[in-house]
């Protein structure tokens, strides 16, 4: 341990803000602390409470843990929020209203379940996104908003219509013992509004330890409060510099005002980078410096200087795909390099799909972080649903999915015959439909009668051997018994083989899951909680041999030697949304910083003189963050001819060849990796600019999970002029994506509609 990390280590008590720069080592004195106290201090391991926000984080916490310590630091609680939030609300379910046995619904699900409400209530989904909706309920929930409290707070119809969807939607969550994602933060504090409980809990805890405090939002502060302010042992590692994750509520302010919320914190600054060189340092400070919303630290390396910052222009996305794949290749080729040392960051994910298309033309492999998740896989989710149902039999959602997989003749008119008589006569439809099978339920045909006794039989049958057998076997079972590869082949014969080797790989995982000794629930329950609360992250493999594409949010907490990051462009990072939101622009910087410090050995940026988009060509100016770049730590190079052209500003007047850039740094230079100047050769940038789509999507939606928010989001009460009305002022927003619709008030009060992609509007403010 250097100085400040063993300060940190080895205090006393108290609370303690460790200010953890990138590459610091926060992970072992997060580690080595749990050590102190167990060892040092005698503090008993199960009174240990160490939370962070990934799954990955949470495993490596642990094993290092268990290393330093033995088997004793097993019996710390090492977790998620998510997970340990799951965790207190299995032991105390019945204090909520709820079973022991809830399902927790991922993303799909809740949609799902909100499509039903909006259903139900005569709303169309084309009118109203679910998914926007959905996020407005996330948001509420994370601000511990009830529906109640939601409704008191409304004041126009958009936000009337949210509060009474919100309250439907909780109350279809309990009627199917259910739980979102959300719930697992926000009914964990409402546990601990109950002083017995919480009293139970901070007496339980006695020291409480936190990872990236810098994404706590509202509803993990008041956990954190809630367990500590009585002994107040409260050790956080966070970095105020790499806080992304605003739109998901993430507080800055959480870590900025810790001292003032603490008033006798002690703060401990970790400025060593052990991670990057010292001109990667330099490029990263010389960005982030110019925020004001910070606590200020400069980061030092002792290892070397190493390369400047690359920044190469291009002229479009397709040659920069090829300029990262052709360096790629020559590092590779002529500096034994494997595939795993490089990554390509990008800003949103529809960036990825040129990079893809040109990387399996080019016979390199790479894996995908941020694409469709294995556990959300059609296949994977029918054999899920099997167990959710043997789990909690009040589950509609699985009930619904699976009525029919593999076909059972119950046609949509059969569907709605059974789900009305579960509401007419309050049970679930799972129970509905065994009265129906019985010969005593809904009125359907005698056949599909006769095909639900035959469901029965097979989920009868799962159950009993549920009670003695590894969810792998009562697996297999469930596959057996319905002829669940058949059912793929007939379903779809060309990609059958493939989605019949991901449900044997999810067989594979219940194996792991059930071999793997130090685990607390082996049980069916116990893996639906687990592969539930996976992430994109999860599926990770740091080591195989394939170059990484991901989002830069997706990049957080990971290194690799070699960084890519492209479509360092205005508008696209930083992205033309954070124009509009409070404080927007200094969290793309953080953003650029985070991309920058993932970086061991050298950094390529990339930005194009003009992009596709929309169907259309766009011309490009390079971001500003270039420009921030203090030129010592910067190399340019060019690929796009006359590049110069159709890009003004000032956006280049720091670009220098850098301390140490050979020759080949000097602008217009072609170097090796990037092959030779003809190569690249192209059109030159468009002289027209198509105008951005515009879209509803609300602020705290991240534009890298959205493809649609590639344009400039349009509010109700922004100034717009069209070409033959003139200007006017948008009164109402419906729909988004293509099918976004506004109502314009033009001068002299006259309302227009009009369908917002082909109305050639252009934004005022």
């Amino acid at each position: 341990l250097n100085p400040p990390q063993k300060e940190a280590v080895e205090h006393r008590g108290g609370p303690l803000l460790v200010l953890a720069g990138a590459g610091s080592g926060k992970t072992r004195v997060l580690t080595r602390r749990v050590a102190h106290l167990i060892g040092v201090q005698g503090a008993f391991p199960g009174s240990i409470l160490a939370v962070t926000f990934t799954n990955k984080a949470a495993g490596e916490m642990k094993e290092r843990i268990v290393s330093l310590v033995g088997a004793a630091g097993k019996n710390c609680w090492t977790g998620t929020f998510h997970s340990i939030g799951a965790r207190l609300l299995r032991r105390e379910a019945e204090r909520l209203g709820l079973s022991r046995d809830f399902t927790i619904f991922d993303r799909d699900d809740s949609l799902s379940s909100l499509r039903r409400v909006l259903n139900a209530l005569g709303i169309s989904p084309k009118e109203t996104s679910p998914e926007s909706l959905l996020s407005v309920i996330s948001r509420a929930k994370n601000d511990m908003m009830s529906p109640a409290d939601y409704e008191r707070e409304s004041d126009g119809p958009y936000e009337r219509l949210v509060a009474q969807v919100y309250s439907r939607y909780e109350a279809a969550l309990r009627e199917q013992n259910a739980l979102d994602f959300d719930d697992l933060l926000v009914q964990p504090v409402r546990l601990l509004r109950d002083e017995d409980v919480r009293q139970q809990y901070a007496h339980r805890f006695k020291h409480v330890l936190v990872d990236e405090y810098q994404d706590t939002n509202k509803c993990q502060y008041e956990f954190l409060h809630a367990l500590t302010v009585d002994h107040r042992q409260l050790f956080v590692v966070g970095d105020d510099d790499q806080s992304i994750y605003r739109w998901r509520g993430a507080d800055l302010n959480n870590i900025l005002d810790f001292e003032r919320d603490h008033p006798d914190a002690k703060v401990v600054r970790l400025e060593q980078n052990y991670r990057s060189t010292s001109m990667i340092l330099g490029a990263a400070n010389s960005v982030i410096r110019r925020n004001i919303g910070r606590k200020g630290k400069e980061l030092w390396t002792e290892n070397g200087d190493g390369h400047p910052v690359l920044v190469m222009d291009v002229q479009n996305e397709q040659a920069e795909a090829l300029a990262v794949l052709k360096m790629i290749k020559g590092c590779m080729q002529e500096e034994n390099r494997t595939a795993s040392e490089f990554v390509v960051l990008y800003r949103t994910n529809s960036q990825s799909r040129v990079l893809e298309t040109t990387f399996q033309q080019g016979g390199v492999p790479y894996q995908l972080v941020g694409g469709v998740r294995f556990y959300e896989r059609r296949e994977i989710k029918d054999v899920l649903a099997y167990l959710r149902l043997l789990v909690n039999p009040a589950d509609d959602t699985a009930a619904r999915r699976v009525i029919n997989v593999p076909a059972r003749g119950i046609g949509k008119k059969s569907l709605e015959d059974l789900q009305e008589f579960a509401r007419v006569h309050e049970i679930s439809l799972l129970q509905a439909m065994r009265r129906t099978a019985e010969g005593h339920g809904a009125a359907i045909r005698a056949a599909a009668a006769d095909k639900l006794r035959g469901f029965f039989l097979i989920l009868d049958g799962a159950a009993a051997r549920m009670a003695t057998s590894p969810v792998a076997e009562v697996t297999e079972q469930i596959l057996q018994d319905t002829d669940y590869e058949q059912h793929l082949e007939k379903e779809n014969e060309r990609d059958a083989a493939t989605r019949w080797e991901n449900v044997l790989e999810v067989l594979s995982a219940m194996q792991e899951f059930a071999d793997t000794p130090e685990r607390e629930d082996a049980s069916v329950a116990g893996f639906l909680q687990e592969v539930t609360l996976a992430t994109d992250l999860d599926n990770y493999e740091e080591t195989a041999p394939r170059v990484t594409l991901m989002t830069l949010h997706n990049a957080k907490g990971l290194e690799f030697p070699w960084v890519f990051i492209t479509g360092v462009e205005e508008g696209l990072f930083p992205h033309a949304n954070s124009a509009n939101e409070p404080d927007g622009l200094e969290e793309e910087r953080r953003l650029f910083y985070v991309g920058l410090t993932r970086a061991r050995e050298r950094v390529a940026l990339f930005t194009a003189a003009e992009r596709r988009r929309f169907g259309g060509i766009n011309a490009c100016m390079p971001s500003q963050f270039l420009d921030e770049i203090d030129p010592d730590f910067v190399e340019r190079k060019s690929l796009a001819p006359d590049y110069s052209r159709g890009r003004t500003g000032g956006a280049y007047r720091n670009y220098g060849p850098g301390r140490g850039a050979g020759s080949g740094g000097r602008s217009g230079g072609s170097g090796r990796a990037g092959g030779s100047h003809d190569e690249w050769r192209g059109r030159q940038p468009a002289r027209t600019v198509r105008p951005s789509r515009v879209d509803d999507t609300p602020d705290f939606i991240p534009s890298y999970e959205d493809e649609s928010q590639d344009g400039v989001t349009v509010r109700p009460g922004m100034r717009v002029r069209h070409p033959s009305w003139g200007e006017g002022v948008v009164d109402a927003v419906e729909g988004r994506g293509e099918g976004l619709k506004l109502t314009i008030k033009f001068r002299g009060g006259v309302l227009k509609k009009v369908l917002a992609i082909y109305a050639k509007l252009e934004l005022l403010g």
